[in-house]
């Protein structure tokens, strides 16, 4: 996989909620890991699963041939490689941060001139899937590093080659990450529509839902609407709105933002105007759920027959 002798196959840089999953598939993969953070404290809460805490960050990169990256953004990425610059020649890197394609290119050119290869990608999945089939890693760059990778990375769940130019995957990310919004955004619309009504929403979900992820994701925003509680533990509204903050940027230098991408930036902005910036997606509903009191003796029930 690379000339280097590591006593790692695989250094992971953060260890927020995403970076932690990768460090677990890795080792469920039987894989020898080391996990960085900024926060030694994330590090070393992973020691039980066999990662090695690395304390100093060129120790930790020294300690592996592949690096895999996954923090907040893209400047704090290119501040990592910037400092370990000295130790990070011949070494693989694989981007797992979210950004722009912009952000992806700049990265990978970074990278080089540190002496580096590297593979820019991005996880479509959240944290609880990795490690199961269920999560696609798109990634994009240097075709024959992606396939020299590719059994190290089959730990993460499904990786799917997307392209040439560093940034494709970063693009496509983009691209069905917003479908995947709009599609939430709008069974908020739908959903407050029939509560508005006083007919039943509850069901909406299965009558809806075209694909099992669909299905499974608009059921959970039932459940939590009905509960009137977005606590989560998958990905914060804080980290959704980043990354559409991010979409819209690139939507803003392609001439290609449309009214439904101000309404849904404008709806984002009152949720977490309303303090739900460390809740789950779901919390948006808040900004939709209409003033009029819910019927609890409604007669019509939506069922899937």
């Amino acid at each position: 996989m690379s000339r280097h002798a590591q006593a790692t196959d695989v250094t992971v840089l953060g260890a927020g909620r995403m970076g932690s999953a990768l460090v677990r598939a890795f080792r469920l993969a039987g894989r020898k890991v080391t996990v960085w953070n900024r926060d030694g404290a994330k590090a070393q809460a992973l020691a039980p699963t066999g990662a090695r805490p690395g304390d100093d960050l060129a120790a930790a990169v020294a300690a592996s041939p592949v690096i895999v990256v996954c923090v907040s953004d893209y400047a704090t990425s290119s501040d990592l490689v910037d400092a370990v610059a000295g130790v990070l020649g011949g070494r693989s890197v694989v981007q797992l941060t979210t950004g722009s394609p912009a952000d992806a290119e700049a990265f990978s050119e970074r990278v080089a001139r540190a002496g580096a290869e590297s593979l820019d990608g991005a996880v479509m999945a959240y944290p609880k899937q990795v490690g199961h089939t269920s999560c696609r890693i798109l990634l994009s760059g240097d075709r024959a590093l992606h396939d020299r990778l590719r059994p190290l990375l089959d730990a993460l769940g499904r990786p799917t080659f997307m392209g040439d130019r560093a940034g494709a995957a970063s693009a496509v990310d983009g691209a069905l990450l917003f479908h995947a919004q709009a599609t939430a955004f709008a069974y908020f619309q739908s959903t407050a529509l029939l509560m508005a009504q006083g007919y039943d929403w509850q069901g909406l979900a299965d009558l809806i839902g075209t694909s099992q992820v669909t299905a499974d994701s608009l059921k959970s925003f039932e459940a939590a609407i009905s509960a009137r509680t977005h606590a989560g533990t998958e990905a914060t509204l804080d980290v959704h709105f980043a990354a559409f903050q991010g979409i819209a940027a690139v939507a803003d230098r392609s001439a290609s933002r449309q009214p439904l991408m101000n309404a849904m930036e404008a709806h984002f902005e009152r949720a977490v105007a309303l303090g739900h910036g460390d809740d789950e997606l779901s919390s948006v509903f808040e900004t939709f759920r209409p003033p009029v009191a819910e019927r609890a003796d409604v007669a019509l029930r939506l069922s899937v027959s």
